[in-house]
């Protein structure tokens, strides 16, 4: 290696000077103090786990069911979900008055805390609080869910995200390694016990009606037809929401829907999509009948396919303001069903740079059955099987590494 020329003596890789025994002490002593700060560092970085950014509550029996949040639930800031509000979404299923449903079945199965939520390309961060709503029905004593599901998002005021992030350190584990799962504290200590109460005391502090600003429903019909479609609110009411992606003017409603004889074999699409996406006519291929679709598209349209889903997955290249509801809601369907078809690919490789980064216990997905083609639910449960999509577990990975900034930021990455 070629040396600087200067008064002082310059090191290289391999140069040890005449007192070099004392430099070596001298370093041990330096990396010695560097390991323990980062080992201080890495307990402070590591205070939250998944599970207290994405919490899955255990469905209740029927002496729990009362602890359970429903719409009129509130703290001080008003009821979380007012049946005024409701009413402008779709009926959630047809088996159910929409009043009935709401007062006696509704309730909230899941709860997210977001330091960045992003809607479109080059958008600022928003702290919120997002719930996710499913009628609950009883079978003995085991409570179960309709695959319905209304979404409800409460922005934060500046500097309430600081509180709320110590009042979620106070209950938490700390552990980020736990893969997200059914929240496991409150599913051993019950909804009486002292986390959920918390978590309850939490949302009536920060949540309702005066900071909800939108609400999304998933409807279902005959168990096999899916609809999307929310509000926002504005002065004086609320507002459809327009679906990212699809084509003309004013989109505010899309549907999948599996035909008769796609039902009888669930490992497999045949189906429709509407409208489909701009761009995506190769995923309606898919969904019509995957099995004509493998036999004839050819490896780079497959490849092509799988690159899509797998990008949709990663929170990084979308956000709700650059896909449509239906693609983001398949997408973990339609990836796993590629490795199921071709376990021979190199999916980590093949997909470098679509995929999210990183591998390890925290990516693992606990959800039940999620191959099956009529699961298009992205955090809840389906019956009484929990469900949790790839992507909300890379956002909740996302807002791990960013739940500390004041205000949350987030690197534009698109």
């Amino acid at each position: 290696m070629q040396r600087m020329k200067s008064n002082r003596t310059v090191l290289s890789c391999c140069d040890i000077p005449g007192d070099g025994i004392r430099m070596m002490h001298m370093g041990r002593w330096i990396r010695t103090l560097l390991i323990l700060v980062s080992v201080s560092f890495s307990a402070t970085a590591w205070s939250l786990g998944m599970n207290d950014l994405s919490v899955l509550i255990p469905l209740p029996g029927q002496s729990d069911f009362d602890r359970m949040i429903h719409p009129g639930f509130e703290g001080g800031k008003g009821q979380l979900l007012p049946w005024d509000t409701f009413r402008f979404l779709p009926v959630l299923a047809v088996e159910a008055d929409p009043e009935t449903l709401y007062r006696n079945h509704l309730r909230v199965v899941g709860i997210r805390f977001d330091p960045c939520f992003q809607e479109g390309r080059k958008a600022p961060c928003r702290p919120q609080i997002r719930l996710v709503w499913q009628p609950l029905i009883f079978v003995g004593d085991q409570s179960s869910t309709l695959d319905a599901s209304v979404h409800t998002f409460y922005e934060l005021a500046p500097g309430d995200w600081e509180i709320l992030i110590s009042e979620l350190t106070g209950i938490s584990d700390g552990d980020r390694r736990i893969p997200l799962q059914i929240h496991p504290r409150i599913l051993r200590e019950g909804h009486y016990g002292p986390t959920w109460s918390r978590f309850r005391t939490i949302i009536g502090r920060f949540a309702g009606e005066s900071n909800l600003i939108r609400a999304t429903a998933m409807t279902v019909r005959q168990g096999r037809v899916w609809a999307f479609m929310g509000v926002d609110r504005v002065p004086g009411g609320w507002r459809p929401i327009r679906i990212p992606a699809l084509p003309g003017e004013t989109p505010v409603r899309q549907s999948f829907l599996l035909f008769p004889e796609g039902m009888m074999n669930l490992a497999e699409f045949k189906g429709s999509i509407s409208p489909v996406a701009t761009g995506f006519e190769d995923w309606q291929s898919l969904v019509s009948d995957s099995i004509e679709f493998k036999a004839k598209a050819g490896l780079p349209r497959l490849k092509s396919l799988m690159g899509r889903a797998i990008e949709i997955e990663n929170p990084r290249r979308h956000n709700p303001g650059t896909v449509d509801c239906v693609s983001c809601h398949m997408a973990q369907t339609v990836r796993l069903w590629g490795q199921s078809h071709f376990p021979s690919w190199d999916w980590e490789r093949d997909f470098e740079s679509q995929r999210y980064p990183g591998r390890g216990l925290a990516w693992s997905n606990t959800s039940v059955n999620p191959s099956r083609t009529d699961r298009v639910r992205a955090f809840g449960y389906f019956g009484s099987e929990p469900v949790i999509a790839q992507r909300v577990i890379h956002e909740t990975l996302e807002s791990l590494g960013g739940y500390k900034k004041t205000p949350p930021v987030k690197t534009e990455r698109f």
